[in-house]
């Protein structure tokens, strides 16, 4: 016979003998809709059906009966849940963060720096291969979700910005030694050279 399981999002029909478990109704639920059998609980005219007993024991299940199907989530949803955990992954160590499901790539960096001293500035992030260089996104437009690892890679910072411009020096070194004869060598160099 076939019954119809109703949520306040779906209604489900379903094919089902009278000797059919409520447990083995509950598995077919769990195949068609997803839900896992723990969080369900089924009912008619608000009697919960126990899972040992089958349909022959609820005389008032017939042909198109509407059973009700409530789902008892006892894991926060993403809506109320706020906070995940990922792995900040360098070189030479790794570290467990736990942050919001708002963070942006930024604000991920503000951490990082407070937690391991890394500059800012020198930070380039990575998620799946893909390098995160817009500061401003969230780390979920990236797709960054619980348990991620984001790769850190330091960007080497050069010293000499822009070179001034030099100027080129001529001069002799005289040497003064029994083996070079007092030889002259003549050199030129920049100013901002270093003997």
């Amino acid at each position: 016979m076939k019954i119809q399981i109703l949520t306040r999002a779906y209604a489900l029909t379903i094919e089902v003998s009278t000797q059919e478990t409520i447990l083995e109704i509950k598995r077919k639920i769990e195949h068609f809709l997803g839900v896992p059998i723990s969080s369900q609980t089924l009912s008619i005219y608000d009697w919960e059906l126990l899972d040992g007993l089958d349909l022959e024991d609820y005389p008032i299940v017939t042909e198109g009966t509407k059973i009700d199907l409530t789902i008892n989530d006892h894991t926060p949803s993403l809506e109320t849940r706020r906070q995940m955990q990922i792995t900040v992954k360098f070189s030479s160590r790794k570290h467990n963060i736990e942050i919001d499901i708002t963070e942006t790539v930024g604000s991920l960096k503000e951490k990082i720096h407070i937690i391991d001293g890394t500059p800012i500035k020198q930070m380039m992030l990575f998620f799946s291969g893909v390098e995160m260089d817009e500061d401003f996104r969230s780390l979920s437009d990236y797709g960054v979700g619980e348990f991620s690892e984001i790769v850190v890679f330091l960007k080497t910072m050069s010293r000499l910005v822009t070179e001034p411009p030099s100027r080129k020096l001529g001069f002799v070194v005289q040497t003064s030694s029994a083996l070079f004869d007092s030889t002259c060598i003549p050199l030129e160099m920049k100013d901002s050279s270093t003997i």
